[in-house]
């Protein structure tokens, strides 16, 4: 008799469906013995996908949950199961090991905003995720804002959103503007614009907030974005930043089904009409600007002809003390976000903040009885003044804290009309609004060169008194 061959020991098929033997039921045989799921129940509790990325509303499978670790994608990296890179090749988990030890945990949400490395740890799922997460928190803020203001919610959130010069913001602003619309905001696209563009336009729009893409204060290769309340405050650390941080994690589902409308307006062009009353009768004075932006050379180029004797430069060659043989009554460098603003005397020396505090205070003694200022906790502490003497009245010092939303929030209870961070900012109410720009502190310095002949350098500070 000849061998048994493996293929003459199998039995033969009948097409004939009865005649087919029982197949095993080989998935359920390897399941544990438990109760029957529910048909509805989704994948997650029936425990085919027992895994979810951070953020997301879907789960996913074990497949791909290793599949994603392998390939670095970025949510594993704030991902609960991400210690899963044991089960990797001993390659990727080295990567892996030195990706994480050079990673900040915190290095997204900072102090006074959202900052990352493109394309690294800011990626444009990352920006749609923030605007849907800052939409969120957004709701409930309104509520309670328009409960203390006594004004009417509108059916729909309108959003002001710009994006500064840097060359990865206009596409993480893209981003953010289709999350923006995708949740039913109305969104006002004022396009590449500076910071202080865009609070101006979120106060006479009305807006409920606004979104500002910029990676300021960062190194070249970083952006991120600023969140601003309806107030205008920007969410920081410590304050409101940190429940946008908590629903950044969270699943957040699409709410409404129909995008909201989109605006988009041009950088104004009635910058000088706006800025003539801050310019007006000023003395003659040869001073000159250095900008680091074009769309702040292009502002200084329509309020040129205001200030006589104006000089404006933008190449880096400029920067700092002016070159041999040529001499300035002042000199300012504007800061990237067109807000910090650093003023420099006929030699080329920094003027000191506290002295240039006591001269915009002392201008603003012309419409206040006393000048409240606000101050971080650190410099409060540096400079060691409470109340201080200067020209027709007084100068009241007050901590305001270690962020800028700490800052502007002491600034609004004390109704106080003067605020700086030791950084070359200067926040200034002007018109029932407090600003933070470069142009404003450069036109009040001017205003107070006007009031007498002195120049710069006799600028000093009042002794501390007691």
């Amino acid at each position: 008799m000849p061998p048994t061959t493996a293929a003459s020991s199998i039995p033969a098929i009948s097409v004939v469906g009865s005649d087919l033997p029982a197949v095993p039921d080989l998935v359920s045989s390897n399941l544990p013995n438990r109760e029957e799921p529910a048909a509805d129940d989704p994948p997650a509790i029936r425990g085919d996908f027992p895994f979810q990325c951070p953020g997301e509303l879907s789960p996913i499978s074990e497949g791909v949950h290793l599949s994603r670790l392998a390939a670095f994608y970025n949510k594993c990296r704030n991902c609960p199961s991400r210690s899963d890179i044991v089960r990797l090749a001993p390659g990727l988990r080295v990567a892996w090991e030195q990706l994480l030890a050079r990673r900040s945990p915190d290095s997204l949400f900072r102090i006074d905003g959202v900052r990352g490395r493109a394309h690294s740890d800011w990626t444009e799922r990352e920006a749609a995720q923030l605007a849907a997460a800052y939409l969120a928190v957004l709701a409930d803020v309104l509520v309670v804002h328009h409960e203390q203001t006594l004004t009417p919610r509108p059916s729909q959130p309108r959003i002001v959103l710009g994006y500064d010069t840097r060359a990865e913001s206009p596409e993480f602003a893209i981003a953010i503007a289709r999350m923006l619309r995708q949740h039913g905001a109305e969104l006002i696209d004022l396009g590449w614009s500076t910071r202080p563009m865009v609070e101006q336009r979120l106060w006479t729009s009305g807006a409920s907030g606004a979104v500002y893409v910029t990676g300021a204060g960062s190194a070249p290769a970083w952006t991120g974005a600023d969140l601003l309340g309806p107030d205008g405050i920007v969410w920081s650390r410590g304050g409101v930043l940190d429940l946008v941080e908590q629903r950044f994690h969270s699943p957040l589902p699409r709410l409404v089904r129909e995008a909201g409308p989109h605006h988009t307006e041009s950088v104004p062009i009635g910058v000088r009409d706006h800025w003539a009353r801050e310019l007006h009768g000023l003395r003659p004075l040869k001073i000159r600007v250095h900008v680091s932006d074009p769309l702040q050379y292009e502002l200084l180029l329509q309020i040129q002809p205001l200030i006589s004797g104006l000089t404006i430069s933008k190449s880096a060659t400029s920067k700092g003390s002016p070159p041999a043989g040529e001499l300035f009554d002042a000199v300012f460098e504007w800061g990237e976000d067109s807000r910090q603003c650093q003023v420099r005397d006929v030699l080329g020396g920094s003027v000191s903040e506290e002295a240039l505090t006591f001269q915009l205070g002392t201008l603003l003694l012309d419409e206040h009885p006393h000048v409240d200022v606000v101050v971080p906790d650190e410099l409060f502490q540096r400079w060691g003044r409470t109340v201080t003497r200067c020209g027709p009245g007084y100068l009241v010092f007050h901590q305001g804290g270690h962020s800028e939303e700490q800052l502007r929030r002491t600034m609004e209870t004390l109704h106080a009309p003067l605020g700086l961070d030791g950084t070359g900012r200067y926040w200034i109410r002007r018109g029932g609004h407090v600003m933070c720009d470069a142009l404003l502190t450069t036109a009040m310095t001017l205003q107070a060169l006007s009031r007498t002949d002195a120049a710069l350098l006799s600028w000093g500070v009042p002794p501390l008194e007691g």
